[in-house]
């Protein structure tokens, strides 16, 4: 149960009667935070392994004040002196998954890193090093990935595809990297956590999502036009909640309730509220008996996240506080509401045969193609909308063997299209775990075996994309 304090009783009742779900419910904290690693660390203050500690005490303690996952950005600014980190770079990695693996800990990190990936920088043994360090040790105690490195491009053109092979077969093999394609401001300012969160000198985050139930929204609707007005229902709704919660934040970090997020923040006000986005694709199909797919259902798909954004930005104007349309990978909803829905409504459309679920955000269903440039070109307006978190799956039955082609492909997708950012998600066979099969979900990589029956079918139908050489 929502506590009626932190969102307002509407919201906690909304979400019991499953009308949207509000994520990490029963937690005291925000959402998700970035940290500036400099501005943590203190700049040029010690030396290497000084700063690395205090990075990590800092990430063990205030990982306890949010209940999503912490990013330490600028990480690579830490290591400009010259010569080997490896041993450093190691304390430092197996500090942090220590952390991650701890009973209640939010469930991964995330290292942002760009500064030295550009031909016009001289060749840094840091990336080499980094992801050296993290294939040794990428199965944690949870078996799963703890540390997940992001990384930022800010022109593509400039990837040195040649020099930094470790980077792309870790991207092929292991999953990670995340690559965030950035906008250098010309101001300093924050309008996309996600994206600008990965900027030096920025910290920022979200203190709270919520996901309104669209296909249940649509189930009801006598017409298109009724079902947008009750989009546009359960975004005030929402926001009512994000603000009540934005209210019971800041009483709490002004009254000393958060002592290592106030290290760096005294105010929320660079944090956002997010609305959060899923089964568009089911909606339609409720409502037109077509799905995002058609071009009818992609027109009413525009209708939808432009009214939410319509919203947004009419409450952000009025009331001066920061909100974001996210489409990062919300599973827990997916299934959550799905499943509300199916035991309610048993003829309400969702996808998955075996067992309900939601397709996320305003993607194709995970069974529709393995044509890698149909799905992206699909793509190609819808996110432009976000501006919060966003994230494209690059689905693979396995990795791309070869390190520079997987190289060319992220720096073409980057080029070719208008995903922000993208990861390469194969299917991973863990040896070392009893041969286990793991897949993405969400940023996680879990094991296919312990997944819930929701997970297990979407995973079921997912449809990898071909693998063809060249690109």
């Amino acid at each position: 149960m929502v506590s009626g304090g932190t969102y307002g009783s509407r919201v906690a009742e909304a979400h019991r009667l499953g009308d949207l779900h509000v994520h990490g419910v029963n937690s005291p904290g925000g959402y998700w935070a970035s940290w500036d690693c400099e501005k943590v660390t203190g700049k040029g203050s010690g030396s290497l392994s000084e700063r690395l500690k205090k990075l990590g005490i800092f990430l063990e303690r205030v990982r306890c004040e949010w209940h999503g996952f912490q990013r330490l950005t600028s990480f690579d600014s830490l290591f400009e002196e010259t010569g080997s980190h490896n041993e450093s770079m190691r304390t430092f990695i197996d500090d942090v998954e220590r952390v991650m693996s701890t009973e209640g800990s939010c469930p991964h990190a995330f290292l942002s890193v760009g500064e030295h990936l550009s031909r016009d920088e001289p060749h840094s043994p840091f990336i080499r090093e980094l992801f050296e360090t993290l294939k040794r040790g990428f199965w944690g105690a949870k078996g799963s990935p703890m540390m997940i490195p992001i990384v930022t491009v800010s022109d593509s053109k400039k990837w040195p595809l040649v020099d930094e092979l470790h980077l792309f077969e870790a991207a092929s093999t292991l999953s990670s990297p995340i690559f965030i394609k950035t906008v250098r401001h010309e101001v300093d300012t924050v309008s996309n956590p996600w994206i600008d969160g990965c900027v030096s000198g920025v910290n920022t985050g979200v203190i709270g999502a919520i996901t309104p139930n669209l296909p249940r929204a649509a189930y009801d609707a006598e017409s298109e036009d009724s079902f947008i007005e009750r989009v546009g229902e359960l975004v005030e709704i929402s926001i009512a909640g994000l603000e009540a919660r934005r209210t019971h934040l800041e009483g709490e970090l002004r009254a000393g309730c958060f002592p290592i997020t106030a290290t760096q923040a005294t105010t929320f006000d660079d944090y956002f509220g997010a609305l959060n986005v899923v089964g568009v694709h089911e909606a339609l199909l409720n409502l037109l008996e077509k799905g995002i797919d058609s071009m009818q259902g992609k027109a009413v798909a525009y209708r939808i996240i432009e009214t939410m954004c319509e919203r947004l930005d009419k409450h952000e104007e009025e009331t001066g506080h920061r909100f974001c349309l996210e489409a990062l990978p919300s599973n827990g909803a997916s299934y959550r509401l799905a499943e509300i829905d199916k035991e309610k409504y048993p003829d309400i459309i969702t996808s998955g045969f075996e067992a309900p679920f939601y397709t996320n955000s305003t993607c194709l269903p995970v069974d529709y193609t393995d044509d890698l440039w149909d799905a992206l070109e699909h793509q190609k307006k819808l996110q432009t909308f976000y501006s919060g978190g966003t994230m494209f799956n690059i689905y693979l039955r396995e990795g791309i063997s070869d390190p520079v082609e997987c190289g060319t492909l992220a720096s073409r997708v980057l080029e070719r299209s208008s995903v922000p950012c993208f990861a390469f998600s194969p299917s991973i066979i863990a040896s070392n775990v009893g041969a286990e099969r793991y897949e993405r979900l969400g940023f996680n990589y879990r094991a296919v075996s312990e997944l819930g029956a929701g997970e297990k079918e979407e995973v079921r139908l997912r449809r990898p994309y071909a693998v063809v050489s060249g690109w």
